[in-house]
């Protein structure tokens, strides 16, 4: 892999309608690119709140100037934006809050390598995931709402190879046949 274009994520709405990590990838990931599609992840938060943002307030702006005996045509400009801006607030803070504690540990600490089993998945409580490291420790792991849809077919059978960083309530998986990562929190 020789960019971080080729990352995917599970999507709140591609796990319900089928998303592309449901597709095969090319080639397995490289841990060195994690770290930058982690950073990529939390860009698209913030630049969805950003535009979010903006158009909520050009749909406000439109609004002071709206001229209500000027038809409904008008109007539409002006609930368009609003509308738009506040689908997009509340997926921005979601990437904001996701990736942003996941960031600094994606780009400058360790990818640990393990082999993950998946167990049992819910809508509630996550895919919890067992891990085997290489080195040999295990680990388990729950992952993230919305990420509590079921994960790619592919996933749910057998083992799959894995790269794991970060710590706490903070860990990204990396899916290394996808690939695809998915934010996690580790089961005490």
């Amino acid at each position: 892999m020789t960019n971080t274009g080729e990352f995917r994520r599970v999507r709140f709405f591609g796990a319900l309608l089928g998303d592309d990590v449901h597709r095969p990838g090319p080639r397995p990931a490289d841990p060195a690119l994690a770290g930058a599609a982690v950073k990529r992840l939390l860009d698209r938060g913030v630049a969805m709140l950003g535009g979010g943002v903006a158009l909520f307030v050009i749909g406000i702006g439109m609004q002071v100037q709206f001229d209500p005996e000027g038809g409904s045509l008008e109007a539409l400009p002006m609930i368009g934006a609003l509308m738009a801006g506040l689908a997009l607030i509340p997926y921005g803070l979601i990437g904001l809050g996701r990736w942003r504690p996941r960031v600094r540990a994606a780009q400058n600490g360790p990818w640990r390598a393990g082999i993950a089993l998946l167990g049992e998945s819910g809508r509630k409580n996550g895919a919890r995931l067992s891990v085997r490291y290489d080195e040999g420790d295990l680990d388990s792991l729950t992952t993230n709402t919305p990420v509590a849809f079921p994960l790619p077919g592919n996933v749910m059978t057998g083992e799959q190879r894995v790269w794991i960083n970060g710590t706490g309530d903070a860990v990204t998986v990396m899916f290394e046949y996808g690939p695809f990562l998915v934010a996690a929190r580790r089961v005490r």
